[in-house]
């Protein structure tokens, strides 16, 4: 016995094992961790010795686990201790022991499930029925049984078993994304969508708890779905409108769209949610799941973005003096109505050219000089008075501010430029100066006059 208990793993039959089949005519035998995996072992109650080793080296070739129990108690207790794909119940020594120990079995949450196969001597006795017989399968073998035929029954039995920890591992990896997904995911497996559960973050979307049924179609008008509104560009949505209803009604994907979700609590948030249906093995729609994204910060930022921009616009559309901007080969990539007035240029031509094009020759390289510091960073920015050419081609003088920018990608340079028309104020200047040079032309006259009095 193994662990000073009536339990016997199937390390100690190795000495019969070794004795009974040669080397040459059996495979390894497997290590003992692997063979007390829980991934597959296979519990022998009772058993005869009489095909009890060639089961067990069988199972060895099948990376299955053995153990042995004597007593109901000592089956018991490996069934609650161990992963155990199949319980074998030899009936030959104690018919009423094995049919007690099933009915405990399946009395025992803990092992109600198991797989139960009895292997009875051949009698008028049909295996009686007992309490729970039908919470979990059920097989009998009468003896004498080939091995053959054992085989096969156990082979079934793992593989059964094996496909059950697959698929409790795969759900078991579904959970764990869902639970640590940052987006709300809901799902319902009632095609009438009456029922509908969600993960953490959906349920702190909705600010719900995981017994709370989210759905907007369920028939209990106090369902926590049926509480919510949705809007789509201001208008409500009716329930069967929404992108999981419309997904399984239709059997079809639904791509994103935005809801703005009314919370019961007051509280408004916008959302991105797309749908899909889900189909058993025959195509059969027997749910939907959806995929919600909290876009209330996007939307926020969207929002500022466009009243910016519509400030901006208006600021730079308005301004009395011209506005404009310029990459850094000299064209125009934006102009307002006051630069277009300044230079007599409709937008549209003015755009299809650069400032160079409508700058006085004698002032062009001194506006490129400043520019190439500017891009080369030597400056932050620079002004100068400078005149262009207007299409009528007049000479207007400006006073030109200029600074530098990258665009929003910030992977090009962008030139501001500030333009003052100080066309008005250059011809008093050149007025003043004139004047002023004939008053000093009078006196030069008048004191030469004087000068010339006898």
């Amino acid at each position: 016995m193994c662990c000073h208990c009536d339990v016997t793993c199937v390390s100690m039959l190795r000495p019969y094992y070794d004795s009974h089949f040669p080397r040459t005519e059996r495979r390894p035998m497997v290590h003992l961790e692997r063979m007390l995996s829980p991934r597959a072992q296979i519990l022998l109650v009772r058993p005869h010795q009489e095909g009890l080793l060639t089961l067990t080296a069988w199972l060895e070739s099948q990376d299955a686990g053995v153990l042995m129990a004597a007593s109901d108690a000592a089956a018991l207790d490996s069934l609650r201790t161990h992963e155990v794909a199949l319980a074998i119940i030899d009936l030959e020594t104690s018919p009423h022991d094995g049919i007690e120990l099933a009915r405990r079995m399946r009395s025992d949450a803990r092992t109600r499930e198991i797989p139960l196969l009895f292997v009875a001597p051949v009698g008028p006795a049909p295996i009686p029925a007992f309490p729970g017989d039908e919470a979990g399968p059920i097989d009998v073998l009468y003896k004498p049984t080939a091995p053959r035929l054992l085989h096969s029954k156990v082979a079934v039995f793992l593989q059964l078993h094996r496909q059950r920890q697959q698929l409790l591992e795969a759900q078991q990896r579904l959970q764990a994304v869902m639970d640590a997904a940052p987006v709300g995911i809901w799902f319902s497996k009632d095609p009438a969508l009456h029922d509908v559960w969600g993960n953490p973050a959906a349920l702190a979307q909705f600010e719900a708890t995981p017994e709370r049924n989210l759905s907007a179609t369920a028939p209990d008008a106090r369902a926590e779905g049926r509480r919510v509104r949705y809007l789509r560009n201001g208008q409500e949505v009716h329930a069967s409108d929404l992108p999981l209803q419309r997904a399984v009604a239709d059997d079809r994907p639904i791509p994103p769209s935005e809801l703005e979700v009314h919370l019961p609590s007051g509280r408004t948030w916008f959302m991105e949610i797309a749908a899909a249906p889900i189909h058993d093995g025959n195509g059969a729609v027997t749910g939907g799941v959806a995929v919600t994204v909290d876009v209330t910060a996007r939307k926020h930022m969207e929002l500022a973005l466009r009243t910016s921009e519509t400030l901006f616009r208006g600021a730079f559309e308005h301004a009395p003096v011209g506005i404009a901007h310029v990459d850094t080969q000299g064209r125009w990539l934006r102009v307002n109505g006051a630069l277009c007035r300044i230079t007599g240029y409709p937008r549209e031509e003015l755009l299809g050219k650069t400032f160079g094009d409508i700058t006085h020759p004698d002032d062009l390289e001194a506006d490129w000089a400043q520019a190439r510091r500017l891009v080369a960073g030597e400056i932050d920015t620079y002004s100068m008075e400078k005149r262009y050419l207007r299409q009528d081609g007049a000479v207007v003088w400006v006073n030109l501010t200029v600074s530098m920018v990258f665009d929003v990608a910030r992977s090009e340079k962008i030139f501001i430029a500030i333009v003052e028309d100080i066309n008005d104020r250059k011809q008093v200047e050149a007025a003043a100066q004139r004047a002023e040079a004939a008053l000093r032309e009078s006196e030069q006259r008048f004191r030469g006059l004087a000068d010339s009095v006898p």
